[in-house]
C-alpha cells in the first residue's frame, strides 16, 4: 500500500475491519511496483493498493476505486507560491522532491517534465511522504503530492499550494492476482475498502 493511502485512509477502514476479525494478523508494507506482480503471484502479498492510472500486467486484476487529487506545493517563501498560474516550465531550475514509494503519479509527473524539456536544479528522492513535507517546510524544494497529505499544512500556512494551470489527479487502484482463491477475511476487507471509497469520494 502506498504511504499516502496507509496514512490517511487505512486507519478508517481498519476501525471497521479489526473488530470483526480481532485475531487477524495484518502486515502492511509499502508497495514496490517493480516487484508487485511476483509478490502477488507467490502469495507474499495478498492484496495491493497503488496510486496510479494503470498497472500494465495481464496477470493482475486492477480495480479503480476513485481519483485522488494531486497538488504542487512548496514553502511559502518560494516565489512560485505567489505565481498567478504556474505550469511545468515554471519548475525550470527548481529543486524537486519526489517520492519513491508513491511512484505511480511520479512517473506521469516526470514524463510531463521531459515533454516540456524542463530541467530541475536537482532531484531529491525520498521514500517517506512525511520526510518530503518536513523538507518543504524547511524551505527546500517543490513537490507533487496527494492533496490529502498536505491539507492541514496548507491550511495553517506552513506549506503553500502552487496555483497550477490545470487540476491534477491520480487513480486509486486495488490489485489482486488473477484467478487466485480469496479467503473470506480478505473478501470482507475488499468489500469494506470498496464501501469506504464509494462513500468518501
Amino acid at each position: 500500500m502506498s504511504a499516502t493511502l496507509a496514512t490517511y485512509y487505512l486507519p478508517h477502514i481498519l476501525h471497521a475491519y479489526q473488530p470483526r476479525f480481532p485475531a487477524m494478523r495484518l502486515d502492511i508494507t509499502s508497495c514496490a511496483m517493480h516487484s508487485l506482480e511476483n509478490e502477488l503471484r507467490i502469495g507474499l502479498v495478498d492484496l495491493a493498493f497503488l496510486l496510479g492510472d494503470s498497472i500494465g500486467s495481464k496477470n493482475l486484476e486492477s480495480e479503480f476505486l476513485g481519483s485522488e487529487p494531486l497538488a504542487i506545493v512548496t514553502h511559502p517563501d518560494n516565489p512560485l507560491s505567489a505565481c498567478g498560474q504556474a505550469d511545468f516550465k515554471d519548475l525550470e531550475g527548481q529543486v524537486l522532491l519526489l517520492p519513491k514509494s508513491d511512484c505511480g503519479y511520479r512517473m506521469g509527473f516526470e514524463q510531463a517534465l521531459a515533454s516540456e524539456r524542463v530541467t530541475a536544479a536537482t532531484i531529491i528522492e525520498m521514500n517517506n511522504i512525511e520526510a518530503i513535507k518536513q523538507t518543504i517546510m524547511a524551505g527546500i524544494g517543490v513537490t507533487v503530492i496527494p492533496e490529502v497529505a498536505v491539507r492541514a499544512e496548507v491550511k495553517d500556512g506552513r506549506i503553500a499550494r502552487v496555483s497550477w494551470m490545470e487540476d491534477m489527479e491520480t487513480g486509486i487502484l486495488m490489485i489482486r492476482y488473477k484467478d487466485k482463491w480469496c479467503p473470506p477475511a480478505l473478501e470482507t476487507l475488499i468489500d469494506m475498502v470498496r464501501g469506504f471509497f464509494s462513500i468518501s469520494r
